[in-house]
């Protein structure tokens, strides 16, 4: 069975187009086991991401409920991410936070008059 784990824990990326999670050095290597129809290996480092959140691992996608719940039933077996993080989305969302990560929005309060 093809599969691919990450070998190790640091400088973890994650694929744009599948989520696939390996070592930067593995997509390097090997590119995206996914997508090699979609990506080749010269494009494949500027599709993939060191943002993202949480990780699962999924071993048999086709019995996975995990695998059916995440849409990712047809790929190979891997550590997927379960988001990739959108830095423009986090810049927008910066700019009404506080030093503390606080919201600094106040909604306009309605005159009664």
């Amino acid at each position: 069975m093809n599969h691919s784990f990450p070998t190790n824990l640091k400088k973890l990326r994650a694929c744009l187009r599948c989520h696939l999670v390996k070592t930067e050095e593995q997509f390097q290597h090997d590119g995206c086991d996914n997508c090699t129809n979609y990506l080749n290996k010269n494009e494949i480092m500027s599709n993939i991401t060191p943002h993202f959140k949480g990780i699962i691992a999924i071993s048999n996608p086709k019995h996975s409920w995990c695998a059916r719940w995440l849409g990712k039933q047809e790929l190979l077996p891997g550590f997927y991410c379960l988001d990739i993080i959108n830095n423009e989305e986090d810049e927008d969302r910066s700019e009404y936070e506080d030093e503390d990560g606080d919201n600094r929005i106040v909604e306009d309060e309605e005159d009664d008059d």
